[in-house]
């Protein structure tokens, strides 16, 4: 009976634990470098209960770092090569803002392209949600959010006119796109901290008695 209750328990808390929503840290500060991979995720008619369908993802995962004290990221500029055969490239890369959201969420706002010909290189801004957690030691975990409430990590692109609330609102795409940018970034390194005037004093004061220690001895 005993065994049986124990692995009750133990199983009603793992299951918490995997049911426990993503909880993001809130106020970071300092700056931040590290890596991302973009998925492309899409709403197409071949899913009729509108679950996103893959699309295709970078081949190789691409350098960011964020400031979070001036709110700004900068992201690998230039364009970067997808599974499905053609490049898309950041337009702001090396300038995006974004709000800490005061709820362990960032948001920021991706001017993105997809050079594709067949559906006439579509290009649209991007209202991207993190959901981002330090654990204390300098390391983030940074997961795509649900950021437009459908139920699926992502926003589904903005108009390419600037403005990321729009109708429809995956403007310059043949169909409701909402890609997700996941990735880690670690602390940037601090310079040395100089030491209070108390400690080179004491230092000071330290050596100057191992001196006079030696000079007793030489007597």
């Amino acid at each position: 009976m005993i065994k049986n209750r124990f692995t009750a328990v133990t199983t009603a808390t793992l299951l918490g634990f995997m049911t426990t929503p993503y909880a993001g840290t809130v106020g970071i500060t300092g700056t931040y470098s590290g890596d991302y991979q973009m998925i492309a995720m899409a709403h197409t008619d071949g899913n009729p209960d509108n679950t996103p369908v893959f699309m295709g993802q970078a081949i190789d995962r691409q350098i960011w770092s964020w400031d979070f004290n001036t709110g700004t990221a900068t992201f690998e500029p230039g364009q970067h090569a997808l599974t499905i055969g053609v490049p898309y490239e950041l337009h702001n890369a090396d300038a995006i803002n974004f709000t800490d959201n005061g709820d362990g969420t960032y948001t920021g706002l991706l001017d993105f392209q997809v050079y594709n010909p067949g559906f006439g290189n579509p290009r649209a801004w991007l209202e991207i949600t993190w959901d981002i957690t330090d654990d204390g030691m300098g390391n983030l975990a940074m997961v795509t959010a649900d950021g437009d409430g459908n139920g699926f990590a992502g926003t589904i692109a903005g108009c390419n006119d600037g403005t990321p609330e729009c109708t429809p609102s995956w403007s310059g795409f043949p169909f409701p796109f909402e890609p997700t940018w996941d990735g880690q970034a670690s602390a940037s390194a601090v310079s040395a901290v100089p030491l209070p005037a108390a400690v080179w004093l004491f230092g000071s004061g330290l050596l100057g008695l191992a001196g006079v220690a030696r000079t007793r001895n030489k007597v």
